[in-house]
């Protein structure tokens, strides 16, 4: 429902819901899972699709009229991944900003001032060189400001010496690899839901052919931002989940006033494989200590986006062991046994205190995936159970030879199980069946 309309947060118009306190059954869609907004939308269009098909059938309606309802549905369903992208891009771009700039809630004003100036100038001083995906992404954006910047910008905030034109393209940037991952995922699940619908997908290379995706589902953002509707649901997004200091009771009451939005969400996870090929074929290289790959939720900005900085932790992954022992050793030189979080890079003591399950129901709600620095093994925490798996880091015939010496690297596939664990929810299922090979480990030991 929040893709295209707000539930009620005042007291008016609670009042006239027979005096009933009625707050959010979700968070604001731009700090929510916009994935799982969309899929909602599309299982409650497909059931009404399905129910009308059945009593079609009892009541004997001609083909032409079944034919119709499918349509229709299938229409919908492209409806609502349209308005999950642009929401998934605005999100990103929102969430981007929101990190590099480190801002308070109460700062959001002046910080929204600054970006819709910041825009202003940049398109109209540099629109040669700007490509049309950032114009569009910069036009997303006053939409979505457009009801907040009335006034003029006070310059004596710090905002516009952060805000650099490199800034606003990696926004950008992150917001298109995003966008295509959620519209590769919603794909996959349209096919699911309406069947009928594969055979459209069926010469698509996803991989590659990332514009006939677009065409295929009907998505062009400078086409949709056209539509006056469009702009206003836009902005009724953002004036729902933008950060603002405590109102009334009820908007206390929704844990929602101090908004954070998501630059890096499951299931999107985005790394460049070849990183670690040129890492095994060039170790003499200097370069190779500038490698590294995102992390389980994403490449981490520590300096913003909700990241507590007062524990030692890593923004990604090395691609070499080597480089990750030294990286660690200086974080933590008190540590005797060190363990990685391989979901937001914190560093912790994995020598038997329970500090790994303690962070597991911190960081991932009891899941838990951590590499065992010293050990050389990776760990899987469900709740107060734990297993060792294979580490990610093996040398060049796929082994991890410990105590022999030998450079290690990243092996693709054990990283690409290690993500898959995450994004699939499949941690808790590798713990079972790896403890049922062996004595399992100590509940709570880690």
């Amino acid at each position: 429902v929040q893709l295209s309309m707000d539930f009620p947060l005042s007291e008016e118009s609670i009042s006239q819901l027979d005096d009933i306190a009625r707050a959010s059954i979700v968070f604001p869609l731009l700090c929510g899972h916009i994935l799982t907004h969309v899929v909602a939308a599309m299982c409650a269009s497909c059931g009404k699709e399905r129910s009308c098909s059945d009593t079609m059938s009892k009541s004997f309606a001609s083909e032409a009229s079944k034919s119709t309802a499918r349509f229709e549905n299938i229409r919908d369903c492209k409806k609502f991944i349209q308005l999950g992208y642009i929401a998934k891009v605005l999100q990103v771009l929102l969430g981007f900003l929101q990190q590099q700039l480190n801002y308070l809630p109460s700062e959001s004003s002046h910080l929204e001032k600054h970006i819709l100036h910041f825009i202003t100038n940049v398109l109209n001083r540099e629109a040669s060189s700007i490509m049309s995906w950032e114009k569009n992404c910069g036009h997303l954006l006053r939409v979505a400001f457009q009801s907040r910047c009335t006034s003029d910008v006070d310059t004596s905030k710090g905002f516009a010496s952060d805000l650099s034109i490199d800034t606003f393209v990696n926004a950008c940037m992150k917001a298109k690899e995003a966008g295509y991952s959620y519209l590769c995922n919603t794909c996959l699940i349209f096919q699911v839901l309406v069947p009928e619908s594969s055979s459209n997908f069926d010469n698509l290379d996803f991989n590659c052919d990332d514009e006939e995706v677009y065409k295929l589902m009907g998505i062009s953002l400078d086409e949709m931002l056209s539509s006056p509707l469009v702009c206003e649901v836009i902005n009724n997004w953002y004036e729902t989940g933008r950060p603002k200091t405590p109102g009334s009771e009820l908007e206390q009451g929704l844990d929602c006033t101090s908004s954070m939005f998501r630059a890096i969400d499951w299931p999107h996870v985005v790394y460049e494989r070849s990183l670690v090929n040129e890492a095994k074929n060039s170790i003499s290289s200097p370069k190779r200590f500038k490698q590294c790959l995102p992390l389980l939720r994403g490449s981490i900005s520590i300096n913003g986006g909700g990241i507590k900085n007062d524990k030692p932790r890593i923004k990604a992954l090395p691609v070499s062991y080597t480089d990750l022992y030294a990286e660690l050793g200086a974080l933590s030189q008190n540590i005797s046994s060190i363990a990685v979080c391989l979901v937001c890079g914190e560093v912790l003591n994995s020598d038997g205190k329970g500090e790994c399950t303690k962070h597991a129901y911190e960081c991932g709600g009891g899941c838990g995936i951590f590499f065992l620095l010293q050990d050389c093994y990776g760990l899987l925490i469900h709740k107060d159970l734990a297993a060792h798996v294979p580490s990610p880091y093996v040398d060049s015939h796929g082994e991890t030879p410990h105590y022999r010496g030998r450079p290690l690297f990243l092996d693709e596939s054990i990283y690409n199980a290690f993500c898959e664990y995450w994004s699939g929810h499949s941690a808790r299922q590798m713990v079972i069946s790896e403890r049922s090979k062996y004595i399992g480990l100590d509940n709570n030991f880690f």
